[in-house]
């Protein structure tokens, strides 16, 4: 038995999963809603979240893979709640505004891409769209590691998200194989290269380097002062 025999329980394994982490914004727009402000609060990344989402359910609706457009549908509904309650609250609009046309810059076209392409050859060009985008989203974020390496501290990587981004592309990795799509094992897989390489620096540098480095200077000050 290959995993195409338990594709059903992985597609409903990922989909789930993938909703736990679609949930995570909830805990900034809670705060945003109980401050009233969005103060210190980033925008950027939300409107990543719905681009992802957006992107996603177009693939899914492209190949006809149901637990993507599922659960990407569901995406673009909390997204959209999300990205109402920041806007809601944000005293800084504009910069809001001109982070959404920024992503409406590119995101327009590969829809409109998706409409006018001949039907045979859509799957695998659109699939390649999507596999470019998500990859250089996920070079984009590999860059901030250098300021990990740089201050040997993982205090600034949102260790619960790591690890449950790891479980959801493990999961969407072994369902794409199941039903043999290769433009979704590179996106999947590829994004759980970098939650593993991501998680192992937690491995490798403590959260509180900087802290534990100045403990020692507190030390030897008490025993200068003894």
């Amino acid at each position: 038995m290959g995993l195409a025999d338990y594709k059903g329980v992985l597609g409903t394994a990922a989909s789930i999963s993938s909703f736990v982490l679609l949930l995570s914004p909830s805990v900034l727009c809670l705060k945003i809603w109980k401050n009233k402000s969005s103060n210190n609060i980033p925008f950027p990344p939300l409107m990543e979240a719905m681009a992802r989402s957006i992107l996603m359910f177009q693939q899914g609706l492209v190949m006809g893979v149901w637990p993507i457009m599922i659960t990407h549908t569901i995406g673009l509904l909390l997204n959209t709640t999300y990205i109402t309650i920041y806007l809601t609250f944000t005293k800084d609009k504009t910069e809001a505004w001109r982070c959404m046309l920024r992503w409406a810059t590119m995101l327009v076209p590969i829809t409109a891409y998706a409409f006018y392409e001949d039907k045979t050859l859509l799957e695998v060009r659109f699939g390649s769209l999507v596999t470019t985008v998500t990859m250089s989203l996920m070079l984009y974020h590999l860059y901030a590691v250098k300021y990990v390496i740089a201050s040997k501290s993982t205090k600034d990587l949102p260790f619960p998200i790591i690890a449950t981004a790891l479980c959801v592309t493990f999961l969407w990795t072994l369902y794409s194989t199941a039903i043999e799509k290769p433009a979704l094992q590179i996106q999947t897989g590829a994004g759980f290269c970098v939650c593993a390489f991501e998680l192992s620096l937690f491995a490798i540098y403590p959260s509180n380097h900087s802290d534990s480095k100045q403990k020692p200077n507190k030390t030897e000050d008490d025993k200068k002062k003894l």
